[in-house]
């Protein structure tokens, strides 16, 4: 049985000058309808959360109230957030007519190409780790302008092998501030 997972819409406006990608949303994440909603994952608790702590980020009593800040904080720090692929298609894990091995059987690309085209102020990509920008170099796009493409550690909770997040907290401060 294939399973075809549905997408997250950009987070992002015409004052983006950052944008952050991620490889593919997560079940986790579509079931959610949120960036990053793995509890596992590090993304809003060891990165955004500390480098862009203020008042704004990361407020409410339930769990749409929290998201709705975290997304305005990402907004205010002129930061858009998207994935290299809209989707993904799993094989369910039951079913043995399929290479056990190979867990993501086909992908639907993000339009990368008009999402700069409409946000014409970024001038930076943060992959978030090296598969989101293997996934990116793969699709051979095509970019009109100068942007620096930039790769830092995943804040996947499948990559935990980076202990405390020290090592990983200073590689995404460093990608923010060069």
């Amino acid at each position: 049985m294939i399973e075809k997972q549905k997408w997250l819409r950009l987070i992002g406006d015409k004052n983006s000058e950052i944008l952050i990608l991620g490889s593919f949303p997560s079940k986790v994440s579509i079931e959610k309808n949120q960036y990053y909603a793995n509890k596992s994952n590090r993304f809003w608790n060891e990165i955004i959360k500390p480098i862009f702590n203020n008042n704004k980020c990361f407020i409410g009593e339930i769990d749409e109230e929290i998201y709705a800040s975290k997304i305005k904080c990402l907004l205010i720090n002129k930061i858009a957030l998207s994935d290299v692929f809209s989707t993904k298609i799993e094989k369910n894990k039951l079913d043995t007519s399929m290479d056990k091995n190979i867990d993501t059987i086909n992908s639907s690309k993000n339009n990368l190409i008009q999402i700069l085209n409409d946000y014409k102020n970024i001038k930076k990509i943060i992959f978030n780790g090296k598969t989101a920008r293997e996934n990116f170099d793969s699709q051979n796009f095509k970019i009109s302008r100068q942007i620096k493409l930039i790769t830092v550690l995943s804040t996947s909770g499948a990559n935990r092998r980076w202990g405390n997040g020290k090592k990983l907290y200073d590689d995404w401060i460093k990608a923010f501030y060069e």
